[in-house]
Parts: C-alpha cells; sequence; structure tokens
C-alpha cells in the first residue's frame, strides 16, 4: 500500500493540485443557510398556474374547470383539468393533487 493511501486528504490534493489551489483555511468559510422567507419563489403571473400549487389553489387561481379526467400512471393518479383563460385554454395535470405539468393554448 502506498503511503498516499494513508493520508486520503494529502492523495487528493497532491492529485487535483494540477487544478486546484488549496491555498487558505476554512476558517473564514460560513456554512450555507437555507433560504429566507423573502426569497420564496414569486407568485405566478396572472392567468397561469404555477407548479406544486394544489389543486385547490390552481381552482381558486384560475376558476372551475370546464373538463376534468383521471389516469392511473404506475400506482399514480393523474387527475387533468381543463380551465378557461383570457387568451384561450390551460390543460394542468395533478399528481395525487399536486400541479406537475400544463401547457396553454390560445383560441
Amino acid at each position: 500500500m502506498p503511503p498516499t493511501a494513508l493520508t486520503p486528504p494529502d492523495a487528493i490534493r497532491k492529485a487535483l493540485a494540477e487544478y486546484v489551489s488549496f491555498e487558505g483555511s476554512l476558517a473564514g468559510v460560513t456554512p450555507l443557510q437555507p433560504a429566507a422567507a423573502s426569497e420564496a419563489p414569486p407568485p405566478p403571473p396572472p392567468g397561469l398556474p404555477r407548479k406544486g400549487m394544489l389543486i385547490s389553489e390552481a381552482d381558486a387561481h384560475l376558476g372551475a374547470p370546464e373538463k376534468t379526467s383521471e389516469r392511473s400512471e404506475g400506482q399514480l393518479k393523474v387527475v387533468t383539468r381543463v380551465y378557461a383563460s383570457a387568451s384561450g385554454r390551460i390543460t394542468a395535470e395533478f399528481v395525487e393533487g399536486v400541479l406537475f405539468r400544463y401547457t396553454a393554448t390560445s383560441d
């Protein structure tokens, strides 16, 4: 066994020295912090849903659907709802009640 195998950090530094500078220390490094509440994703534009919406949120945002259908994808229940919008139709697909995809088409 080569001696460098006994000290993995040194072996890694030597292997990467050509590409990475390991000067300095980690003393001034601060750990990552979770995003603040003010950094939450912006609300969707008027008339468009956002991925992750619940069916009840989409209905409140888009109004009652014109059409609803259900299908199974493996063990998941997919609900498709079609909403009328000012410029056309929005077809939204929900898995277990959560919006994962939508398309907007004009009339």
